[in-house]
């Protein structure tokens, strides 16, 4: 491939889910007025199975057993996927892989997924684009752009970002960083509003790191 642009993976963190500030206000009220009578499952989740047609008609579709995304979430997904095309064509190679938490199970989120998919198809008209679904963040990083192609991640905080008190295991970011520690000026992630970026892999797969604040008004803002 040639292109004038370095590859780098993109990582980021979904968008705003349920519920709602509202809603848990009105939830938490509702739950401390009645410890034995508690709702909670439909104020999580739209209780409604959704078909998403992946940008590579060869991988077919995918079926998620309910939703979990706010109303500002959905908007934020696809005010991503507007922003991001462009963004990602100034500065870096053509995206052809997308990988997020596999959605098909109630026991995942199905966060990332949703929003990720609208950016997956903005970006297919660039280039063609595979979709690849995994199960935790201990997923094999390597080779990832390889090709010359950029990649990009989005993923829950969980598998993102080690806070402190988390259990020691693999977190994304701390994986893919020569840096370990992070560096201080790295900052946890926001939904839908931080995007971190990696270039310049070195022998062992490790990468620098910079991190940009999204705002859709503003677009993508480095920070460190």
């Amino acid at each position: 491939m040639s292109t004038s642009n370095p590859a780098a993976i993109i990582v980021f963190r979904h968008a705003h889910d349920l519920p709602t500030d509202t809603q848990a206000a009105e939830l938490k009220k509702y739950n401390d007025e009645h410890p034995n009578d508690k709702r909670g499952e439909s104020y999580y989740y739209i209780q409604e199975a959704k078909t998403y047609n992946l940008p590579d008609p060869a991988q077919g579709s995918v079926t998620l057993p309910w939703q979990r995304l706010s109303p500002d979430g959905f908007n934020e997904a696809q005010n991503i996927a507007a922003d991001l095309p462009s963004w990602i064509s100034q500065h870096w190679a053509p995206v052809n892989l997308v990988i997020t938490k596999d959605p098909r199970s109630k026991d995942q989120t199905q966060n990332p997924f949703q929003t990720v998919i609208p950016s997956a198809d903005a970006l297919k008209a660039s280039n063609k684009v595979e979709v690849q679904l995994k199960d935790d963040p201990g997923f094999n990083k390597a080779n990832l752009i390889s090709d010359g192609h950029s990649a990009l991640i989005c993923w829950d905080r969980q598998g993102l970002w080690q806070d402190e008190g988390d259990p020691a295991g693999t977190y994304i970011l701390q994986s893919l960083a020569k840096a370990n520690p992070l560096p201080g000026n790295i900052t946890r992630p926001h939904k839908a509003g931080t995007f971190y970026v990696f270039t310049n892999p070195d022998t062992h797969g490790k990468y620098d790191i910079s991190q940009y604040n999204y705002n859709h008004g503003q677009g993508f803002v480095k920070v460190a």
